[in-house]
């Protein structure tokens, strides 16, 4: 489906989610810039991205610039590193927790992430890491 499509979609949905307090949260491969676009045509507080690190580090998209960009338009952060375990792989979490505060962000961060050796244990693992960068 192109932009335009999504566009009109997002559109009619926006006006319902309004009303019923609910937030879309767009999760895609798009960069920041064509995100935004997206939401300027929309033009409602409904819509908003739901930030996927893993998914724009795949683009080689620069996450910690992106993130800024995003300022009050995220309704929540997906935590993942391709087939990394979190804090092993590409992305310096550090980095996207200042670009987190550099936006005030302070919601829900979901964990996606590989699980190489074993589920409960790798989720585990990750839950630690990520309780270390973002303490309660």
């Amino acid at each position: 489906m192109g932009p335009d499509r999504t566009v009109d979609l997002l559109k009619e949905l926006a006006p319902r989610a309004e009303k019923a307090g609910a937030i879309l949260g767009l999760e895609n491969y798009l960069s920041a810039v064509e995100n935004l676009d997206i939401l300027q045509r929309v033009g409602s507080p409904a819509v908003q991205v739901y930030d996927d690190v893993g998914n724009s580090t795949d683009k080689d998209y620069d996450i910690y610039q992106e993130i800024r960009m995003f300022k009050d338009r995220i309704c929540e952060f997906h935590a993942k590193d391709g087939n990394f375990m979190l804090g092993q792989g590409r992305i310096d979490l550090h980095k996207v927790r200042q670009a987190m505060d550099d936006i005030n962000y302070w919601g829900w961060i979901q964990i996606e992430a590989a699980a190489p050796h074993s589920l409960v244990e790798d989720c585990r693992a990750d839950l630690k890491f990520l309780k270390g960068i973002f303490p309660a």
